[in-house]
């Protein structure tokens, strides 16, 4: 089976770490946020991790969390839902809300539900007006190691009312040890994509890569 090791306690509450191993790959994941610390082919790390919980929670940039209830930004934390308007936190300059508010998926404790030596099932309950939004939300996410060095993760997300779920992994790679990511390569099989204002909200429109 995985290995779980403690990593710390946030107010009060423990905070684990799981690692997954399977042929040359390995991932440590933690249950505050569903945090992928490390990631490791044949030893090399590929993303940027912090070494305690407390620079985790100190440093803010959601490095390998996953983020909701809503991932991105709302203009003004206010959307409208089968005619009814709601405000969630404005976490972003006051103005904005991003990734989830003030408490969002990536500063909460998962619970580990399912453990096998290269599969992770961590859960996570929402309950309803969190941060301001309608509904309990169910969550679940599994972190697998598959075949050929794949690292797969899923997430499921129930909702009892109408609402809005938007979940995003934030992990930063680095995929050869580089000073920065410049030379690194990625392909996007997307047709079209959402430009953005110059406060990185949605302009509404939809444009042709």
């Amino acid at each position: 089976f995985g290995m779980i090791r403690p990593f710390g306690t946030l107010h009060g509450v423990a905070v684990d770490e799981v690692t997954l191993r399977a042929g040359s790959l390995e991932a440590s994941i933690l249950t505050y946020g569903a945090t992928l610390r490390d990631l490791r082919l044949a030893g090399r790390p590929l993303v940027l991790g912090l070494s305690t919980l407390e620079e985790y929670v100190e440093h803010g940039a959601y490095f390998g969390a996953l983020c909701g209830r809503y991932a991105n930004r709302i203009a003004g934390g206010r959307f409208t839902l089968d005619g009814t308007t709601y405000q969630v936190t404005c976490n972003e300059r006051s103005r904005t809300h991003l990734h989830g508010g003030a408490t969002g998926f990536d500063k909460r404790i998962w619970t580990v539900d399912e453990l096998t030596a290269d599969s992770v099932l961590f859960s996570l309950v929402s309950p309803d007006r969190e941060e301001g939004y309608p509904g309990t939300v169910m969550l679940k996410a599994r972190f697998s190691l598959l075949p050929s060095a794949v690292l797969s993760l899923s997430i499921t997300a129930v909702s009892d009312a109408p609402t809005l779920v938007n979940i995003a992994h934030h992990s930063y790679f680095n995929l050869d040890g580089s000073a920065d990511v410049l030379s690194h390569r990625l392909q996007i099989l997307g047709e079209d994509y959402l430009p953005v204002d110059g406060h990185g909200i949605p302009t509404g429109g939809i444009v042709p890569v």
